[in-house]
């Protein structure tokens, strides 16, 4: 969280940064991209859990607004929260389905990225990203085949598919 303050030094505003894609987001998207992209939770466990989540961060957010001395955003309640992290939900379907390879990827499979600069600098990305795929996918992991049949029926469940 950045915060602009006012020359008695007091926050008047925050925002929230997210310096691994440098972008100001909506906190939703964050909060999508977290729970399907880094839960490694079953989607029964996950959507089980999801309000308590949702609560947790709305109460978090709040709080520390306050102990800022700082206005939530307009129209921000927990219902608010809900509504816009449904309808973000496609968003976290799509990265965790593009992520989920890469996290599960045994360490002895993974390519050196650095290694591979050149060939990106080069306008060659789609090589790189072919040969992880290849890895992932031949490889016939049974966590990540798990992992994606339980994702892809929980967002058919939940109507993202």
């Amino acid at each position: 969280m950045l915060f602009k303050c006012n020359e008695q030094n007091e926050p008047e505003s925050l925002i929230l940064v997210d310096y691994q894609l440098c972008r100001e987001i909506c906190p939703t998207l964050e909060l999508s991209y977290f729970i399907y992209s880094g839960s490694g939770a079953s989607s029964v466990l996950r959507q089980s859990i999801l309000d308590e989540l949702l609560e947790t961060y709305y109460t978090t957010f709040m709080e520390v607004c306050k102990a800022m001395n700082c206005d939530p955003l307009p129209g921000f309640s927990l219902n608010a929260l809900r509504y816009r992290f449904y309808r973000m939900t496609p968003v976290g379907a799509a990265l965790s389905t593009l992520l989920t390879p890469i996290m599960l990827l045994n360490s002895d499979d993974a390519k050196d990225f650095e290694k591979d600069v050149d060939t990106a600098n080069s306008g060659d990305v789609g090589d790189m990203i072919k040969g992880l795929t290849d890895i992932v996918f031949t490889e016939g992991d049974k966590a990540f085949k798990t992992r994606m049949i339980d994702m892809t029926k929980e967002f058919y469940d939940i109507g993202v598919l």
